[in-house]
């Protein structure tokens, strides 16, 4: 019972769902109002488990932002900017670039269209 609450968490019609599928095996009767209610309160709090979670989940990353910690992927390719230019600018394909830099052919194709001047 336990693990059906702990993987639809947020979202009561899914939870109702999945307890309809496995109710023969966990003794749930769901045609009766107290097997509904049963089931209904069940949902209530593996949603109020979900929302707790994602707001601690919100709370840390505030707080790792104020701390100054950095989220997202590392700009490798951009960091290469005046590289891929001067490569490109000595005839070399943007597929060798992105080869000789080991970056993807999208980033040395995005960074030389763009005109992207990160000196």
């Amino acid at each position: 019972m336990g693990t059906i609450l702990g993987r639809p968490g947020g979202n009561t019609e899914r939870i109702k769902r999945a307890w309809r599928r496995v109710y023969l095996t966990e003794a749930v009767e769901l045609t009766t109002a107290s097997g509904r209610a049963m089931v209904g309160m069940l949902a209530v709090f593996a949603e109020f488990e979900q929302e707790i979670r994602s707001e601690r989940i919100r709370e840390g990353i505030a707080l790792a932002r104020l701390e100054g910690r950095k989220f997202g992927r590392p700009k490798s390719a951009g960091l290469k900017v005046k590289q891929i230019k001067r490569l490109f600018s000595r005839g070399l394909t943007k597929s060798e670039i992105a080869r000789r830099l080991g970056i993807g052919r999208t980033s040395v194709r995005r960074l030389l269209d763009s005109g992207n001047s990160a000196n």
